[in-house]
C-alpha cells in the first residue's frame, strides 16, 4: 500500500509500508510527493497551473485515449491489465521503421507510466489527426483522472 502525509494540501512524504504511519493517509500508486491535496482528491501541480505534466501514468493515458473515443473501454482495460495492444496502436506501430518496431511495442506493453516528450507520442499524435496542443490537451486531461 501506499500512504502519504499531507501539510498545508501538499503531499510532503510517501511511505510504502503495509501499516500506515501516524497521520499518513492511503493513496493510489500515481500520488506523488509535491502533489496537491484538493477537496479529498489529488491533483499534480501541472493540472491546478494548466501546465503540461511531463509524466503521467500508464492508467491514465489509456483511459483518456478512451474517453476521447480513440480506443474501446475493453481495449484501455486490456492494456492496463494484460498490456494488449489497442488496434490503434498496432497500426501506428506498423507504420514504424522496423527496427523501432520492438522498442515500441516494449514501451507501449511493459511502461507504468509515459513521457509527453518521448518521440513516439508525437509520432502517434500526428496518426490520429492531432496537432501539439492537442496532444497537450490530451495530457492535461489524463493527469486529471
Amino acid at each position: 500500500m501506499k500512504y502519504v502525509l499531507i501539510e498545508d494540501g501538499v503531499v510532503v512524504q510517501v511511505d510504502l509500508t503495509e501499516t500506515p504511519p501516524e497521520g499518513y493517509i492511503e493513496a493510489s500508486d500515481d500520488v506523488h510527493a509535491g502533489d496537491h491535496f484538493v477537496e479529498g482528491r489529488f491533483v499534480s501541480p501541472e493540472v491546478e497551473t494548466g501546465s503540461v505534466p511531463e509524466e503521467i501514468s500508464d492508467r491514465q493515458f489509456f483511459q483518456q485515449l478512451s474517453i476521447m473515443g480513440l480506443i474501446s473501454e475493453e481495449e484501455a482495460e486490456a492494456a492496463v491489465s494484460t498490456g494488449t495492444l489497442p488496434p490503434a496502436m498496432l497500426v501506428f506501430i506498423g507504420q514504424l521503421p522496423t527496427e523501432q518496431q520492438f522498442p515500441a511495442r516494449m514501451l507501449l506493453k511493459g511502461a507504468t507510466s509515459f513521457r509527453r516528450s518521448n518521440p513516439f507520442v508525437s509520432e502517434f499524435g500526428a496518426m490520429q489527426g492531432m496537432t501539439s496542443s492537442e496532444i497537450d490537451d490530451l495530457w492535461r486531461a489524463a493527469a486529471a483522472l
